[in-house]
Parts: structure tokens; sequence; C-alpha cells
């Protein structure tokens, strides 16, 4: 049924559409034969993807020892699904959703890079998944909840209106009642379409799952479904002022269960949420100085 509605969403020509740079590089993505060459010619003719690629590859969050100043050279260290990510994030971010109330582009934008900051965090070493991937994965990884405010913006904004913000597992039930598909459901088979790896999308499709918090893993050896879901606990408290008291234990405890002492999940966090900053200004995204682990439980209420 999630996929006859997806058929019926895709023929409505309402769905997140990808043109231009970001079309092109899914169609290199998809040829065997496409050189580096091809790929940063694609690029390079788009100033915007182009700076942003130089501005992520640049920024002390990726961690390379030396300045890049070119785009092939970019394309060769972070790769093909890294770039082709970016690509499709700069268009969607450039594409308000105004006619579905109670739907914030601006903080849908500002949470979804958290997520994605926290996930490039909490990628270990020895994963089948790199860091950057990590972090381009969960960018897109609510893209569903967008598209259902693209396709359906009164119905969906009525929805939204109708559930609490936190609680997020009553807007995915609602979703499915009405939609017969959920955000995460509706992601991956979009991301399916622009030819994004098949690993991206079992994560998103999983991310929200009891079977992601509950896997017997240890950090920094996580699923990246896992990830994913540990990085939604940590995106409210950046992003949303007046979080509860509950907010942060389930935080606290979600990192503990895979590892973590409070201990060393505080000063994390505050690398995330510098890094998250820092991102804002690379991506356009509005971002906010978030208050300590410490802080948040004092005023929570």
């Amino acid at each position: 049924m999630a996929n006859a509605r997806y058929t019926e969403l895709r023929a409505s020509g309402k769905l997140p559409s990808p043109d231009g740079t970001a079309l092109e590089l899914i169609r290199l993505a998809d040829d065997p034969g496409a050189t580096i060459e091809a790929i940063t010619a694609v690029i390079e003719a788009d100033p915007a993807t182009a700076a942003r690629v130089l501005e992520y590859v640049n920024s002390s969050f990726a961690g390379l020892w030396r300045r890049v100043s070119s785009v092939q050279t970019a394309v060769t260290l972070v790769g093909m699904v890294v770039v082709q990510s970016i690509a499709l994030s700069v268009q969607f971010m450039t594409r308000a959703t105004r006619d579905c109330k109670g739907f914030d582009d601006g903080f849908f934008w500002s949470d979804s890079l958290a997520r994605a900051v926290a996930c490039r965090h909490l990628c270990g070493q020895g994963q089948a998944v790199s860091s950057d991937q990590a972090f381009t994965c969960a960018l897109l990884s609510q893209i569903g909840r967008l598209a259902f405010a693209a396709a359906y913006p009164q119905t969906y904004g009525e929805m939204l209106r109708e559930v609490d913000p936190a609680d997020p597992e009553a807007l995915t039930a609602l979703e499915r009642e009405v939609f017969e598909i959920d955000h995460d459901a509706l992601a991956a088979l979009l991301m399916a379409d622009w030819h994004l790896p098949e690993g991206f999308r079992e994560a998103v499709r999983n991310q929200s799952s009891p079977l992601s918090r509950d896997l017997d893993q240890r950090y920094p050896n996580l699923t990246l479904a896992t990830m994913l879901n540990l990085s939604a606990t940590v995106a409210p408290l950046l992003t949303t002022t007046g979080v509860s008291r509950g907010c942060v234990r389930r935080f606290l405890g979600e990192f503990g269960r895979v590892g973590l002492s409070p201990e060393r999940v505080e000063p994390l966090f505050e690398t995330i949420a510098t890094d998250w900053r820092q991102m804002g200004s690379v991506f356009s995204v509005r971002t906010r100085k978030p208050l300590t682990i410490g802080e948040l439980y004092a005023h929570g209420r």
C-alpha cells in the first residue's frame, strides 16, 4: 500500500523533485562510466553548489589538513554520494512550502542540520558508511516530512497542529492513518528515486523503529539507523527553547545505552553544538546558541 501511495504521489508531480545540477548528478551516479571530470564540470557550472561543496570541505568540521580550492579535489576527497546529497539539500533549501501552515522551512532545515552534525560525530572508525556520508544521509533523513508538506499542504498543516511537536511517534502514527505511509518510508522511496545508496534508504526507513534503539551494540560500532535515532534526541536540545527535563533525560538515557556516560556525553554535546552553528553558516541555515546540558536540565520544565 505504501508503494501504491508513493506511485500516486509521484504521478501527481507534487513531490520534491530535483532538477538542474542535482538531476544531472543523479544521472551521473547511475552511469558506471561517469568520470570525476564530468562530475566536476556539472558542479562547477552551478556556483551555489560548488561554493557549498568547497565550504564544507574547507570547514574545520571536515577535519582536512589542507585547504582545498579545486572542486575536482573536493569531489575526490568526499565522494560522489556526498556531493550529490549536498546538491539535493542546497536545491530543496531554497524552496519554501508556504502553503503548508504550521510547517516552518527554516526550523525544518535547522533541525535537519542538527541531526546531520550529531550523526557525523557519532560515526566511529571502521563503519560501512563514512562520517561524511553519515552527515549527508542525516541531512536528508527527514525529507519525507518536507514532501508531505509540499504534496498535501492543507491536510499536513492540520496534522501538525493536531500533534505535540515533542511527540514524533504521534505524528508518524497519524501519517500512516491518513496517508498509509509515514515520512520515514516516504524519504526512503525518494532516496531510491535519487539513486542514493541502499544503506541510506534502509537506515532512514528504520530510523524511528524500536529496533534501531534496541540493537545490542556499543559505541562507536553503531549502525547508521541507530546513529540517526540517537541524532534525533540531540536535535531538539539545540533547536528548541524551553525543552523539558524529560527530553534531556531521554537524550542522556539513549546515549547511556550505547556506552556513553554523562561525563562523556556533555563535551560531545558541546562539540556538536559548536559545529552545528558553524555549519549553519556554510549552508545558510539559521542556528542559535543553545544551553549546556546542565543548563537545559536546570531550566527544563
